[in-house]
């Protein structure tokens, strides 16, 4: 599990706000043990999309229980999930997250602070990943140090690619 944190040197705001206008969306496929955490994580953002692969489980019915909206279908690769969600988002800022992630405070107090700033060119933010291997937090090598493009603007996209997808 992977809590995520904002990138160094964004702007800080006051107190987190509630209903962010942040889309975050979720791919999902047998997500039953780790999508609640996940969405609630999250109960910050104004909206929150589940997409999912075909689950067999109860990954479906417990987004939509935790007010997520629901897309399926079969999809080919993760970033095909992620850009159905992103084509439907109603925001201008999207948050992208896998089930096994989980969003912290800094998040939401950096996510505010991006959306009250003056608009700029800025389109998409690396996000600073705790990972963490038998349960103890990684520190050194690269998953001590492990950023992702995860915050961006609604206009972007994930490449289309097996793995290691990244926004075009």
């Amino acid at each position: 599990m992977s809590p995520i944190l904002p990138a160094s040197g964004v702007p800080t705001a006051g107190p987190p706000l509630s209903g962010l206008p942040v889309t975050v969306v979720i791919p999902t496929l047998n997500e039953a043990d780790r999508i609640a955490a996940c969405l609630q994580s999250v109960s910050w953002a104004a909206e929150r999309y589940v997409v999912d692969g075909g689950s067999s489980d109860d990954t479906v019915a417990i987004a939509m229980r935790l007010g997520a909206q629901v897309i399926t279908g079969s999809f080919r690769t993760i970033s095909e999930q992620r850009n159905a969600a992103i084509a439907a988002a109603a925001h201008p800022w999207v948050l992208a997250l896998d089930a096994d992630e989980r969003a912290t405070a800094e998040l939401e107090t950096a996510s505010a602070a991006v959306l009250t700033a003056p608009p700029g060119a800025i389109a998409a933010y690396r996000i600073r990943m705790r990972n963490r291997y038998l349960g103890a937090p990684m520190e050194r090598g690269s998953w001590g140090r492990d950023w992702h493009v995860r915050f961006f603007r609604s206009t972007l996209r994930f490449e289309v690619k097996r793995v290691h997808e990244g926004l075009q």
